[in-house]
């Protein structure tokens, strides 16, 4: 009987701590909702907008292939990306650059001057301050106007004279890089690769590739809530 007594009040007991467990894990879930409510209510969209400049390094992708070097231009650009989610968000811009081919055996070129219109799916990942930030997504360009310092003779390869350039062209670019926000604007870096999936001439298969690095700087505005 003592036994059973015993038993009984073991069991009051655990039922006791069961339940005041039960209700320390049911307010502490509650205040971590809470808190992630809060943190939700916190962000603020955002728009920015800037401009950027860089260094481009492009080549034609001839099949067959010839001999080339890299073709170096200069590039700059207007930038608008939008935060609509803390990490995520849309960047949209409009680029002039340059693409062509040099060919190494004696510094020859042909150049092709471009209006590039990225749009991205852009990523941010960070502090307050700084985060490290992601660009990927299609691009479309369109030929604005052609500078030759010769005209290009026939090769074993490729006969260039009767290659016609296309104004149009299009494909995918991939960037990597850091923001940084400073009490008189944001500083974004990039580093940024880019292939075309179209011919740059006609009929030669001729896609694009470059390689960018860029410095652009944005005023951002936070929309009122």
């Amino acid at each position: 009987m003592v036994h059973v007594f015993r038993l009984l009040l073991i069991c009051k007991k655990c039922w006791f701590v069961l339940i005041l467990l039960t209700a320390f894990l049911k307010n502490e879930s509650a205040a971590q909702i809470q808190d992630t409510v809060v943190i939700q209510k916190k962000f603020i969209p955002s728009t920015s907008v800037g401009f950027k400049a860089g260094y481009n390094l492009s080549q034609i992708s001839f099949s067959p292939p010839i001999n080339q070097d890299f073709t170096r231009s200069i590039t700059a650009g207007l930038i608008l990306n939008h935060f609509a989610q803390p990490y995520a968000g849309i960047q949209v811009e409009l680029n002039y650059l340059q693409a062509g081919w040099t060919l190494s055996e004696n510094g020859d070129s042909r150049r092709f001057n471009y209006l590039e219109v990225p749009v991205f799916t852009h990523i941010q990942i960070g502090k307050k301050n700084g985060a490290f930030l992601l660009n990927l997504g299609p691009y479309i360009s369109f030929l604005i106007s052609k500078r030759d310092s010769l005209l290009l003779p026939e090769t074993a390869n490729t006969n260039q004279t009767k290659l016609i350039p296309n104004r149009l062209q299009y494909g995918l670019a991939f960037g990597l890089g850091y923001l940084q926000k400073t009490a008189v604007g944001n500083f974004q870096f990039e580093a940024r690769f880019a292939y075309g999936l179209g011919n740059v001439l006609t009929p030669a298969t001729s896609p694009n590739q470059a390689i960018t690095a860029c410095i652009g700087y944005l005023l951002e505005r936070k929309r009122k809530k």
